[in-house]
């Protein structure tokens, strides 16, 4: 499955930065590390079976405001607040 990470770096898609100080909670597939935006718009659909259900990427507008990928619920991957709001695709990538 797929792990959120705190590490700087950047999409290998988009090649947006991820991290913290960026907004971007990182998330990592077989050594791939994904926006939360091009994650679930992009990479996600490749795999329906192993990704199934609702994967969404949301931005918190809760505690953290960080943009993270949601598995089902729809809340922050980060804090857990369920204020979010779901991000569209990008439209650059």
């Amino acid at each position: 499955m797929a792990e959120e990470r705190e590490e700087s770096s950047a999409c290998c898609n988009c090649h947006c930065p991820l991290g913290d100080e960026a907004g971007e909670l990182p998330v990592t597939v077989d050594d791939e590390t994904w926006c939360p935006q091009c994650f679930a718009w992009k990479r996600a659909p490749m795999e329906p079976a192993r990704f199934a259900g609702a994967v969404r990427a949301v931005k918190c507008g809760g505690k953290c405001g960080l943009a993270s990928v949601a598995f089902a619920a729809a809340e922050c991957g980060q804090c857990g607040s369920r204020a979010v709001v779901e991000l569209p695709p990008k439209a650059d990538a």
